[in-house]
């Protein structure tokens, strides 16, 4: 069985479409009033057509009560660390975690309780944009998976045999990294400008001025990483980033959706992570530097 851990966009898309392939798969969600909207079919999944959610919904209390054998962890990067304190047994006890959390630093806390060869990774280019009524998937090009650390074995192929199943295109690889280094310098160039500006993905392409420094962004980031020898799965981070943007450009950005909604983004996994090694290296990011503060002060204040 696999249980996918989180109530949000992506954790209700991926526990939806697993289920409705087959999939033995049930979903834990925090929220008692969302769990109660989707059981009275309050809730919808959109996928060309709305659909009831049908898949088994779990509150936290009774998802410890259960063995998985494949968790799927699908919350915030930032909420990795409470998943880790809520779920420590059942985390130990599961044969393979997979964290589909973005940027870098969520699923390495997960070496905290279980080893490098027990953490997968997902890299994915799924879309999902959650209001209060509904999912709304948008469906990625392509995703990765891989481990942490280690090669792909039967119990990742088997995975993304599932997800394929589920209509959702996986490659396994034997280096994930690569791929995480790729999304996170894409994610740190539109992620932040579409919150600013509080549109979606492709207003970038219809403003210069944003598409320009979006480009600036991405290349400032992509220096820092030929700095460090860090490779990419692509050659051209520029005509990359442009598909991206093409691609998802109906597509509210996750850190924009966490901003409407009043809550924390993930700036500190994307933008943050390249501040740091820059400072590591010496180096200024300045673009980055200015558009991170600038979103940190969108953030609720404590």
């Amino acid at each position: 069985m696999i249980l996918v851990i989180g109530g949000g966009a992506l954790g209700i898309t991926f526990a939806t479409r697993l289920h409705r392939a087959g999939v033995a798969t049930k979903l834990a969600v925090r929220s008692e009033e969302l769990i109660d909207k989707i059981r009275r079919g309050k809730f919808l999944f959109h996928d060309g057509a709305p659909h009831k959610i049908d898949v088994p919904l779990l509150s936290p209390i009774e998802a410890r009560r259960e063995k998985a054998d494949l968790i799927l962890i699908a919350v915030k990067a930032y909420d990795m660390e409470g998943v880790i304190e809520d779920y420590r047994d059942l985390l130990e006890c599961s044969e393979l975690i997979v964290g589909l959390q973005n940027g870098m630093g969520a699923q390495e806390k997960l070496r905290a309780i279980v080893a490098d060869e027990k953490i997968g990774i997902l890299v994915t280019s799924e879309g999902a944009t959650k209001t209060e009524n509904s999912v709304r998937h948008y469906r990625g090009k392509r995703n990765f998976l891989g481990y942490l650390k280690g090669k792909s074995d039967r119990l990742l192929l088997n995975f993304a045999g599932d997800l394929k199943r589920a209509g959702i295109d996986v490659e396994v690889v034997d280096d994930i990294t690569p791929y995480r280094w790729a999304k996170l310098l894409i994610n740190s160039a539109i992620n932040p400008l579409t919150t600013l500006v509080r549109k979606p993905n492709g207003y970038l392409m219809e403003s210069p001025y944003l598409r320009g420094l979006a480009i600036d962004l991405l290349e400032e980031g992509a220096r820092l990483l030929s700095l460090e020898g860090i490779e990419l799965p692509f050659s051209d981070p520029r005509a990359e980033l442009l598909r991206v943007i093409e691609k998802t450009r109906k597509n509210l950005s996750s850190m924009l959706q966490d901003v409407m909604r009043g809550k924390k983004t993930e700036i500190d996994f994307l933008n943050g992570v390249l501040l740091a090694k820059a400072r590591e290296k010496g180096k200024k990011l300045l673009r980055h530097e200015v558009i991170y503060n600038l979103v940190k002060s969108l953030e609720p204040q404590f």
